[in-house]
């Protein structure tokens, strides 16, 4: 195993093809090496591997953090969920089953879990709702929410 680059964009990694290690040792790896550099880690990773003449190439890359997803029932309950985390950056969707709150990993609490049910979604799940118009708020919704229905 040979680290070729480690970068804050990139840690790239060489390996015979018999040392290839499995998917979540390259991200371990890569970890590493930021550190060994003097490089914060990244919260989230994704690893590509290529493979010829003998050799294996895996590139790590830094993602973007995720937002996290919240489904909840009926009107009641996300406006209980919402009450329970700060404000900040967040978009809320019409659901089959109700509304879906999406928002940052730092704007989660415990009320939120209370309320309503994380969904676990595909990151590209958000851009696939706004094609098919289910966008109902989008930029601050919990800070809109609070203050549409504050009493």
């Amino acid at each position: 195993m040979r680290i070729t680059e480690a970068s804050d964009r990139a840690v790239t990694i060489l390996f015979s093809d018999g040392e290839l290690p499995p998917p979540g040792a390259a991200l371990a790896l890569a970890r590493q090496a930021l550190a060994e550099r003097g490089l914060p880690p990244w919260p989230d990773a994704e690893a590509e591997c290529f493979r010829g003449g003998g050799k294996a190439l895996v590139i790590v890359r830094p993602v973007p953090p995720r937002r996290r997803m919240f489904l909840f029932p009926d009107l009641e309950a996300l406006l209980l969920g919402v009450s329970a985390c700060p404000g900040g950056p967040s978009s809320l969707y019409a659901a089959p089953n109700g509304y879906l709150l999406a928002l940052a990993r730092d704007m989660v609490r415990p009320g939120l879990y209370e309320f309503g049910r994380e969904a676990f979604l595909s990151p590209d799940w958000e851009v696939h709702a706004r094609e098919q118009e289910l966008l109902l708020m989008d930029g601050r919704a919990v800070d809109d929410l609070r203050r549409f229905f504050s009493t």
